[in-house]
């Protein structure tokens, strides 16, 4: 099965969405953290490269998850939810890869700490599998197509970008 295959078998199998209602305070600081987190979490990435820390990038995403941190901490997750002008299926197959990824991590660290190594085998592959669903999802809602985003990434890879 090729992946623009797989994408239609997804898009059968997934319920579309018209529109999405969400406490947008808990949302767009929600995504405060995990893009602070991403951002340390690529400093880390580039050190295992052979780069040095960015001392100013990792203060600043630091100082922006205490402060998304301390925003949901007021947030009453009972009450008005907001509407947003965004394709509701790429936010949803967005959030749920980030979720998916946290769960990688998640089984990262049970191997790092724990030494589980059978979970990390078993969930990534699994996960892997459920962000490809969401990828899939993601493409054929910005009407593209699997050739050109593999060429795509070949190109920047080759690049260096």
């Amino acid at each position: 099965m090729n992946l623009d295959e797989y994408t239609q078998e997804v898009l059968q199998s997934t319920e579309k969405l018209e529109k999405v209602k969400v406490n947008g305070k808990l949302l767009i600081n929600s995504l405060a953290l995990f893009i602070s987190a991403g951002r340390l979490l690529n400093q880390v990435k580039s050190k295992i490269d052979g780069n040095l820390y960015d001392g100013e990038t990792v203060n600043k995403s630091y100082q922006t998850a205490l402060q998304a941190l301390h925003e949901i901490n007021g947030t009453r997750l009972i009450g008005e939810d907001d509407s947003y002008e965004v394709d509701p299926n790429i936010l949803r197959s967005m959030l749920a890869m980030s979720a998916t990824n946290a769960e990688m991590c998640e089984a990262l660290c049970n191997v790092m700490l724990h030494d589980h190594s059978f979970e990390i085998t078993y969930n990534m592959l699994n996960e892997i599998g459920d962000i490809t669903q969401h990828q899939s999802i993601i493409v054929d809602a910005l009407d593209g197509d699997w050739d050109e985003v593999l060429k795509s990434s070949l190109t920047r890879l080759h690049h260096g970008l």
